[in-house]
């Protein structure tokens, strides 16, 4: 896991960052088992055709296919980074770390306000970023994808490239998450009868992710929502419609 500490002393790192000393002082207030080796510049960095791609939709032509056409700016920023981490065989990795990142905003508000805070000059956020994260021992490829994002001023959208990224991941993995709600737990047992069921459902070689949710109000049954597809097979759906049925008028004729 990521150092905390690195982050709650986010204000000395930044106060510092202008300053040559930041990166060693750095490692031995926080870290002194770790080398303060520097971080590889962003010229240099593998993410020279993230900076291209990232300004376009990923063409048909690109060696490594994305699996979902993603719009908007995470979208852009999520199909790039997946091209790159899967590229160096980190995919799993990137993702780990920069879900670690959003833990660690939703924990240090200080982090947290960094990462919002456009007034901080684009020089100081990447270094800020750069050291930090190297400290706290990521790899070469998400540190510089933050990077790029501090000298963008896109830290804030990083939740929700990250969740664009986990959807590349789980289509990447012909994965389909799916929520099942019930008014008690399911058994593991009813949990795999119903992931055969839902087979039905899905394109052949896909897997199903179920996660559980408990809603007392829908009385008995269960509601089942995967993909575009919302399956109410609950007691509550059904005294609705018997109601509905029972308030309409006869007809005789």
């Amino acid at each position: 896991m990521m150092k905390m500490a690195l982050l709650r002393r986010l204000p000395m790192l930044l106060q510092r960052s202008a300053g040559p000393g930041l990166l060693s002082s750095c490692s031995a207030a926080f870290a002194p088992s770790i080398s303060a080796s520097p971080v590889t510049s962003l010229a240099s960095s593998p993410f020279t055709v993230m900076r291209e791609f990232s300004s376009k939709t990923p063409s048909k032509e690109d060696d490594i296919k994305v699996p979902l056409l993603l719009y908007g700016v995470a979208g852009k920023y999520a199909s790039s980074l997946y091209v790159v981490a899967l590229r160096a065989n980190a995919l799993e990795t990137v993702l780990k770390e920069l879900r670690e990142v959003i833990a660690a905003a939703e924990n240090v508000p200080t982090f947290a306000d960094f990462m919002k805070d456009l007034s901080v000059p684009a020089d100081v956020r990447v270094k800020a970023v750069q050291d930090i994260f190297e400290q706290a021992g990521f790899c070469e490829i998400t540190i510089n994808f933050l990077a790029i994002l501090a000298e963008r001023g896109r830290l804030r959208q990083l939740p929700a490239i990250v969740k664009c990224v986990s959807e590349l991941v789980m289509a990447y993995k012909g994965e389909i998450r799916g929520t099942v709600t019930s008014v008690i737990d399911l058994s593991p047992n009813e949990v795999e009868r119903l992931k055969v069921a839902l087979k039905r459902f899905i394109k052949p070689g896909q897997t199903v992710l179920l996660d559980q949710k408990i809603d007392k109000s829908i009385m008995g049954g269960l509601v089942v929502d995967i993909g575009d597809k919302h399956i109410d097979l609950s007691i509550a759906t059904k005294v609705k419609q018997m109601e509905k049925l029972l308030s309409e008028p006869i007809s005789y004729y």
